[in-house]
């Protein structure tokens, strides 16, 4: 049945309509989330905690913000704190061909330009601004010396296992396989609006998504040569019906155990691609 449900993603993965992607971790770092100890608990038990509150940003462990970036906020303010870090950082430490490719960007950013940078970005409607926020975000969160860095509300994953797996250390680490549903392309005017050439280390292949890893999309994940498969994949009888849907999974009494069983303090609710964002 796993290997049905794998012909199918890649079939969907070589039509263009999602994304097959691997998020490669550090066991300590995995376990420490799920409140778990890599020296009494087995990897069984972070299997059940992985595929019932799936895999969430490092800004969902922060309990006070620094920065004071909301996940579903498109104001003013959140640009103009993205304009402020984008301004501040020393591109000369980054990678050297992405500097020469977004030189006019990188100056751009100066605080003489911050009033015309705002007035354009708050002319866009909301998906827009949403769009640009995200993206920002995203090539912040690819970045390492900068203060969104430590609040990120991004998860890194790429589309290469094989680089997923040196982030999780090889098999001393966790790979978590899942996928993605390639987003719907949304016309925006974007003429006014300074736009990175390129990602900072295009080798890498990463992907950065947005907020959380839900577990609906999480169908496995790789640990020490060993398999894991998100049990609800042996619940389901139509295979490609769950690449829309998800996998099926019971959250009763979400929240609480989100509390007890995790180091998160905020989560992440999904109605339909509407993400809003909850304390505990």
């Amino acid at each position: 049945m796993y290997e049905n449900f794998l012909t199918i993603l890649n079939e969907y993965s070589s039509q263009g309509h999602i994304e097959i992607l691997h998020r490669g971790l550090d066991k300590g770092y995995a376990f420490k989330k799920f409140n778990l100890n890599t020296d009494y608990n087995s990897i069984e038990q972070f299997g059940e905690r992985l595929f019932f509150f799936g895999e969430k940003s490092k800004y969902f462990e922060i309990e006070k913000y620094d920065l004071e970036i909301k996940l579903d906020n498109i104001s003013k303010t959140i640009f103009e704190k993205l304009f402020d870090i984008l301004s501040n950082l020393d591109f000369d430490s980054i990678s050297p061909l992405f500097y020469e490719n977004n030189k006019d960007v990188c100056r751009y950013f100066s605080v003489n330009n911050q009033e015309e940078f705002i007035q354009n970005i708050m002319s866009l409607d909301k998906k827009c601004r949403t769009y640009m926020r995200n993206y920002y975000s995203s090539i912040l969160h690819q970045l390492d010396n900068n203060d969104l860095k430590k609040e990120s509300f991004f998860v890194s994953s790429s589309s290469e296992f094989s680089q997923a797996n040196n982030y999780s250390l090889g098999k001393k680490g966790i790979v978590i396989n899942f996928w993605n549903w390639k987003s719907k392309e949304h016309k925006c005017n974007f003429d006014n609006i300074p736009y990175f050439d390129g990602v900072p280390f295009p080798n890498e292949n990463e992907t950065s998504v947005f907020g959380a890893i839900f577990p609906h999309y999480i169908y496995s994940f790789e640990h020490d040569g060993q398999l894991y498969i998100n049990p609800a994949l042996f619940d389901e009888k139509e295979l490609e019906i769950i690449l829309y849907t998800g996998f099926e999974i019971d959250q009763t009494d979400f929240k609480n155990k989100l509390q007890k069983m995790t180091s998160y303090k905020s989560y992440l609710e999904n109605d339909n691609d509407q993400f809003t964002e909850k304390n505990l």
